[in-house]
């Protein structure tokens, strides 16, 4: 009986694994983004204290989501390779903010599309989280 368990759960396991390009594609396009985030902590279009304890607040919470949902549509890939480049598309972010200057309208562009880009994240976890699609 509890051969029947595992061949079970091995099968739900491997139905949670996706293929290789899945993987780099969302590896790419996640740490795009962390490189978008440790930019704009440099380059803030807000100063003060409460807006950057906001935005990483906000920023923390998103890369907590993402882990967990990489983690658990990519598994041992995600564990092995894709955390490690995910964070250090954050190092590559700083160190780009830190070496260059771009004229002022940039950091205002990039952050907007952050932003739209962690809605329709958000936006695709609750409609997972839910069984159809959100009105």
């Amino acid at each position: 009986m509890s051969k029947g368990i595992s061949a079970k759960a091995e099968k739900k396991q491997r139905k949670a694994v996706t293929s290789a390009k899945v993987f780099w594609i969302h590896m790419i396009t996640f740490a795009f983004m962390n490189v978008l985030i440790s930019y704009l902590l440099v380059h803030r279009m807000n100063e003060g204290f409460l807006p950057l304890l906001l935005f990483f607040v906000a920023m923390f919470l998103k890369f907590i989501v993402n882990d967990n949902g990489l983690h658990n549509l990519h598994k041992q890939g995600y564990d092995q390779k894709g955390r490690w480049l995910l964070a250090a598309a954050v190092f590559l972010g700083w160190g780009i903010s830190v070496l260059t200057v771009l004229p002022e309208v940039v950091p205002v562009l990039l952050q907007a599309f952050l932003a739209g880009g962690v809605l329709l994240n958000s936006y695709q976890v609750l409609e997972k989280a839910t069984t159809g699609p959100l009105p």
